[in-house]
């Protein structure tokens, strides 16, 4: 059998974001809960405290700053076969994990219906819905069928393997560091700190709202940010809105007609010129809370600036 091909992608979804991983051998079915936003840790053991001064502890695998160039032509893409080829080639960049997040986004569009102007009363929301579907086709345009088929995807993340990728080295380090059955402090630590250093902007996205995620003995969850709990439904989704609305700051691009708005709007109908317009949105009717998701999300931002994560990992 083609080695390449001698094992499974599986969709997993961390801190909120969807992250492929690959499998040699088919997963340990066991070990995967109905809801895969689940299988994270599940941190029944206290934690370490942390002192605000902590040395930075050393990064999985770091090469700091050596995605920034690849991430940035993803972003900026108008063809992403075109990246794909491109990046796959580059794997001590990272290239080819933001490949796959070429074709994985490719796959989403490629299964969109068509938009129907009898389907809106919105005459306005229509026609910006039509247009971002227009632009992610145009940008998905050349992607094979069988890129885009379950055969081809795996094949394609088997070659990442291969390929010895910077970012699917460093991810599964990161990955296996979240699933610790006791995700201490100073782990907590750790990831924040390799994140930092490593820079890549998806990579943070991903992981680092792991690090104030909390779980108690009912496997119940709760975040942790600036000494407060976060534990009903409604504050759990404040926390994740202001994680998201960070790693907008900290280099995953969220202007107007970036991947992430136009799939906002051909996904959930909110077509916004920007970030910041989606998020006054979503909170018009509850101006308090929207303070309070500024507030949070200024916190994070200033903790990677500052590379201090004292108010997001508890101690």
């Amino acid at each position: 059998m083609n080695k390449r091909i001698a094992g499974v992608a599986v969709l997993l979804v961390v801190g909120g974001f969807a992250v492929w991983r690959w499998y040699q051998t088919s997963p340990d079915l066991t070990l995967v809960p109905a809801n895969p936003a689940q299988l994270v840790a599940i941190n029944k053991q206290p934690a370490v405290p942390v002192p605000a001064s902590s040395e930075p502890a050393a990064a999985p695998n770091p090469t700091k700053g050596k995605t920034l160039e690849i991430a940035k032509a993803y972003y900026a893409s108008k063809d992403l076969r075109a990246f794909a080829e491109m990046a796959k080639k580059r794997p001590q960049e990272g290239g080819g994990t933001y490949a796959f997040d070429a074709i994985n986004i490719c796959l989403f569009i490629r299964k969109v219906a068509d938009v129907k102007a009898t389907d809106y009363t919105d005459a306005g929301l229509f026609a910006k819905k039509q247009a971002a579907l227009n632009d992610l086709r145009y940008r998905c345009h050349g992607f094979t069928s069988r890129e885009l088929s379950l055969e081809g995807m795996n094949e394609f993340v088997g070659g990442i393997v291969e390929s010895g990728d910077l970012l699917e080295r460093v991810r599964n380090d990161f990955f296996r560091l979240v699933q610790e059955s006791r995700f201490t402090a100073t782990q907590r630590l750790k990831l924040m700190n390799g994140l930092a250093e490593l820079q890549d902007p998806a990579t943070i996205a991903l992981y680092a709202t792991e690090a104030s995620r909390y779980y108690n003995e009912k496997n119940e969850q709760s975040y942790w940010i600036n000494g407060e709990t976060y534990a009903d439904n409604g504050r759990r989704e404040l926390v994740e809105d202001a994680w998201r609305w960070a790693s907008c700051q900290l280099g995953v691009d969220c202007k107007a007609n970036s991947l992430k708005l136009l799939t906002l709007c051909v996904h959930d109908s909110k077509c916004f010129d920007s970030i910041d317009s989606y998020y006054r949105d979503k909170y018009a009717s509850k101006p308090a809370l929207f303070q309070q998701l500024i507030v949070l999300r200024d916190i994070i931002v200033t903790a990677f600036q500052n590379r201090d994560f004292s108010k997001l990992i508890k101690p």
